[in-house]
């Protein structure tokens, strides 16, 4: 190939073949052939002199001396289709779910569930929320008039200004999410601090809670907040009634506005929260928890509140969850839940009585991710398989059986999941290809079918 300038014409790079050559300072063709003076011209010879003729708009590349609508190997969204550029046309190659964005499928990477909404954080960093917006402060959408109080959206909705989240969870009234920046922010009600601000101001868009420090993993409880910090400390903020924050103290109207740190005498890895009682992980394979105990959901015998953690479980606890009054974690010895089992969330078999201390659960070990909700617990095998329990009268167990089950039960017609939310009566799951399935209880569209109608079953997330 050689390069050359047309005598006479616009000066021009060209690519020249055998039909295409210089003499002297002159270019010389064969009449009617054709060829690319540069990326967006063709250079034709209608009479054995060259000329230059721009590619239109609507073929604006020049490849092969032809303009063609593409460059090969390109690709590109035309809405919500992602196209790859096959012999110089477009041709789409998938329709994404939710929206196309930098030539790829924006994905949900991570989900969480509040009382009555779900959240999901996408690949580009940004969150969407569906379900009960209680005081129409969670998701706003940059509205400049805001809903009406108690309303509620049933399909996912921009939170406004995060763009950079890694995970999320929800509460009642307030949801916050862990960023990649290893900030932790929240936004919603603020009643009783549970945005950990310092003050009581409610927020509609997010705000970064002052930890002083980064963070590593959060969790967002009906009332109050936690985070796992990279110093190894757990900081918790919002409602205490029941010792929640474990800082010692408890009682009616206790609440916590600004974090508390606390340490468990080795660094935290994890933390859990969805009502009176929290409960974490350490660096040494052990686990904690301190709160409300009124049905025996901290793991020792007796049912009296703590204000400062107490170990529960053996040796090499590689998972655990927290439920509205229960409490689910598995270690080197197998698989056990306790607290609540009215329903039969605790899964041993019978309904009834609480469980004050660990029973072992048969069907399930191997467990990488534990969700409860009010009366219902959900576990993610290590082939993502998905396993539930519990109170199905609403749906929120997953296999149409409307009343309790006591024993693990897999939901085989799900596809491979890699997490699992769940909300007092409603439960989500983020499958392997990314898609999201939820079920249970949806009269404020938890459920993000795009309606109100309960759910039994897994149904698919609708995003548009």
């Amino acid at each position: 190939m050689l390069g050359a300038v047309v005598a006479g014409a616009a000066s021009c790079t060209v690519v020249l073949g055998d039909d295409f050559s210089v003499a002297g300072d002159e270019l010389a063709c064969t009449a009617g052939q054709i060829a690319c003076a540069d990326g967006a011209t063709l250079l034709l010879c209608p009479d054995g002199t060259p000329v230059t003729e721009a590619c239109p708009g609507v073929a604006p590349v020049c490849e092969s001396g032809a303009c063609v609508a593409c460059t090969a190997g390109t690709t590109q969204c035309s809405g919500r289709d992602v196209q790859s550029c096959v012999n110089g046309a477009w041709t789409t190659t998938e329709t994404c779910a939710i929206d196309c964005e930098a030539a790829a499928c924006l994905r949900v990477t991570d989900i969480g569930a509040g009382v009555a909404h779900t959240c999901a954080v996408l690949s580009n960093g940004t969150v969407r929320c569906w379900g009960y917006d209680k005081l129409a402060l969670l998701f706003l959408d940059g509205l400049t008039d805001p809903p009406e109080p108690d309303s509620f959206t049933t399909t996912p909705t921009p939170v406004p200004d995060l763009a950079n989240a890694v995970a999320v969870d929800g509460g009642d009234a307030h949801s916050c999410a862990l960023t990649s920046a290893n900030t932790v922010v929240c936004w919603g009600w603020n009643g009783i601090g549970q945005l950990g601000t310092g003050n009581f101001a409610d927020a509609t868009s997010p705000v970064t809670v002052p930890l002083g420090t980064g963070a590593t993993a959060m969790t967002v409880a009906v009332g109050h907040t936690c985070a796992v910090l990279d110093n190894g400390n757990v900081a918790c903020w919002g409602l205490n009634e029941t010792g929640q924050i474990g800082n010692g103290q408890s009682g009616s109207g206790s609440f916590v506005s600004s974090p508390f740190e606390l340490w468990l005498g080795f660094p935290a890895a994890k933390v859990s929260a969805q009502n009176g009682h929290t409960c974490a992980t350490i660096s040494t394979a052990e686990m904690a928890c301190w709160g409300s105990n009124d049905n025996g959901q901290l793991g020792v015998a007796g049912t009296t509140l703590s204000t400062t953690p107490l170990g529960v479980l053996g040796e090499g606890v590689t998972v655990m969850g927290t439920g509205e009054d229960h409490t689910c974690g598995e270690d080197l010895n197998g698989f056990y839940c306790w607290g609540r089992n009215t329903y039969g969330q605790v899964g041993v078999g019978v309904a009834g009585a609480d469980v004050q201390t660990p029973a072992p659960v048969s069907a399930v070990s191997g467990i990488r991710h534990i969700e409860g909700g009010a009366h219902h617990t959900c576990a993610v095998g290590s082939n993502g398989e998905l396993w539930c329990w519990g109170d199905d009268s609403l749906g929120a167990v997953g296999i149409g059986n409307g009343g309790n089950v006591t024993s693990p039960e897999l939901l085989a017609a799900l596809p491979p999941v890699t997490d699992v939310a769940t909300g007092t009566n409603h439960t989500c799951a983020l499958a392997e290809s990314g898609e999201v399935y939820c079920w249970g209880f949806n009269n404020r569209g938890q459920l993000g079918t795009g309606d109100v109608a309960t759910y039994v079953v897994p149904s698919l997330v609708q995003w548009h």
